[in-house]
Parts: structure tokens; C-alpha cells; sequence
């Protein structure tokens, strides 16, 4: 039981990645956002215009703050 638990927690854990990284690459500079992501020990909530997403980088510029996708916990 606790194993066939645990391994529908990965599952899901995968579907959400799965669908928070096509919200990102779905993003459009010039878009409002909100988004959670971690930084140095410490989860931060950003907000502001999208400057750039850049998909062969994986990273997203949220006003001057550059973002690696993979440090993107959520979006708002």
C-alpha cells in the first residue's frame, strides 16, 4: 500500500511539472505574470511584465529578474 502510494506522488508530481512547463513556454513577452520560484534557500513571489522567455535557454525574464524554468515553483 505505501508503496503504490508513494508512487502515485511521483506521478502526479510529473503531470504537475508536465503542465506548469507548458504554461511557461506558453508565456508571451509583454504579459503581466505572477510566479513563485526559488532562489538562494527562500521561495520568492515576483510579479511584473515578461521581458523575455527564452525557450532554448529555459529561462524567463520577469521585469529585470532572469528566472531558470526549472526554479519556477508556480504560476498565479
Amino acid at each position: 500500500q505505501g508503496y503504490s502510494s508513494a508512487a502515485s506522488d511521483v506521478y502526479k508530481r510529473q503531470d504537475q511539472l508536465f503542465e506548469l512547463n507548458w504554461k511557461i513556454q506558453s508565456i508571451k513577452e509583454g504579459s503581466i505574470i505572477s510566479l513563485i520560484y526559488y532562489n538562494q534557500d527562500e521561495y520568492i513571489l515576483k510579479t511584473g511584465y515578461v521581458a523575455k522567455n527564452d525557450l532554448e535557454k529555459r529561462t524567463i525574464q520577469v521585469v529585470d529578474q532572469i528566472i531558470k524554468y526549472e526554479d519556477i515553483y508556480e504560476l498565479l
